[in-house]
């Protein structure tokens, strides 16, 4: 969910009402605001951006994922710790619990709260508590390492899932079983592309940025396409921690970017979580020409963005599949003990609004592309991932 992930890993606690704001230059001064003309000549870097961003706007036709069979290891008591049940992460851990079932586990969920020291007790207690396995739901697990060096210890295998591998984290690769990360460049590089596309190479954009690892990488490529944009412009980085994006300080902070920036043309938060927040406050003071790009989407900013309430676009991945993930990839570790099983190849995909405010006259998005009236992310994917997983664990 960062993940997601949403879908989102460790988050920097902050008072609820500090917003700590690095003003940083854009691409280009004094660029307007303005989406992109029907009849005006298309540039090459609004072309190659809506090229990019079309083609991760579907769903692949195949199967990705792992094609070797693994045997269901039954009985197995795994513990989920989530980065927090108040975020997209629920989602994730939701399709723990889903798989887990259909393969044999017990599971026991807890809340990580997006407290690190939380966490690393999680863990702990885990181990104590006679753990099989532990999967951290989008979790930094750099900020867990003396906890994981614990598990370890006691031959209890982690998963790190949808979050910075160990060796990106900076700490002993071998403290996690497995890891399951997020395509965080990639993230960032589409979502700019979205930007650049949507406003015709003339984006306003503001940024709401953590001190979490895998989403910094993740704006640190949306700043480096961004400037590639002569035309488009950061506005400003706000750093906002984990008691600001989900409490109604979110609301506050983005008010203050309206009120600061009324050029504003696009806004990111750091996970779906903020952006109901986000959403309340763009609706309340009726700048419904500003959009929001929602990161790990949940159902709600799928209707949203459907409904064209705010969210113009949508990034992530199934985060219900993910949790399947996660099932699959520490059975093949509880299999195969010591054996660091491949990442799962989670996939993600970029959805549109269809609401004509967000596009120039006589423009709409493919309709395969739009976020769809239902709501589900998974709508329109060919793939039947729950079937291919079952099939890979011999189950019908």
């Amino acid at each position: 969910m960062s993940k997601r992930h949403a879908t989102t890993a460790k988050m920097l606690l902050l008072p609820a009402i500090a917003v700590t704001a690095a003003v940083v230059s854009g691409a280009t001064a004094g660029a307007s605001q303005g989406r992109a003309s029907s009849t005006a000549k298309v540039s090459p870097i609004v072309a190659q951006a809506k090229a990019e961003a079309l083609a991760a706007s579907t769903w692949p036709s195949t199967w990705k994922g792992p094609t070797t069979p693994t045997t269901p290891q039954v009985g197995k008591k795994v513990v989920v710790i989530s980065c927090s049940q108040a975020t997209a992460c629920a989602l994730e851990v939701a399709g723990v619990v889903q798989a887990a079932k259909v393969i044999g586990w017990k599971t026991q969920v807890v809340d990580g709260k997006g407290d690190a020291g939380v966490t690393a007790s999680a863990i702990r207690n885990a181990v104590v508590g006679g753990a099989n396995a532990i999967i951290l739901a989008s979790v930094n697990v750099g900020s867990v390492t003396s906890a994981l060096q614990f598990a370890k210890a006691h031959h209890v295998p982690v998963l790190n899932n949808a979050s910075n591998t160990a060796a990106q984290e900076g700490i002993n690769p071998t403290l996690v079983a497995g890891n399951n990360p997020d395509p965080d460049a990639q993230r960032g590089r589409i979502t700019a592309d979205w930007m650049i596309w949507n406003s015709g190479g003339k984006a306003q954009v503001m940024l709401f940025r953590t001190d979490d690892a895998g989403l910094n990488a993740r704006d640190a490529a949306t700043v480096a396409r961004l400037k590639q944009c002569s035309g488009c412009k950061i506005l400003e980085q706000n750093f906002a921690g984990f008691a600001v994006t989900t409490t109604p300080a979110m609301s506050q902070a983005v008010s203050s970017v309206l009120q600061r920036f009324p050029n504003v043309g696009y806004i990111r938060t750091p996970y779906s979580a903020a952006d109901v927040f986000a959403e309340s406050a763009l609706q309340s003071r009726g700048a419904k020409k500003v959009q929001l790009i929602s990161d790990s989407p949940t159902s709600l900013q799928m209707q949203q963005c459907y409904q064209g309430k705010s969210i113009g676009a949508v990034y992530g991945d199934d985060l219900t599949w993910v949790g399947w993930e996660a099932v699959d990839e520490m059975n093949r570790i509880l299999q195969h003990p010591g054996v660091t099983p491949p990442a799962e190849n989670t996939q993600w995909v970029l959805r549109l609004s269809p609401s004509k405010q967000f596009w120039p006259a006589g423009q709409t998005p493919p309709a395969a592309a739009s976020c769809p009236a239902s709501g589900n992310f998974n709508a329109g994917n060919p793939v039947n991932y729950q079937a291919k997983y079952k099939a890979l664990w011999g189950l019908k």
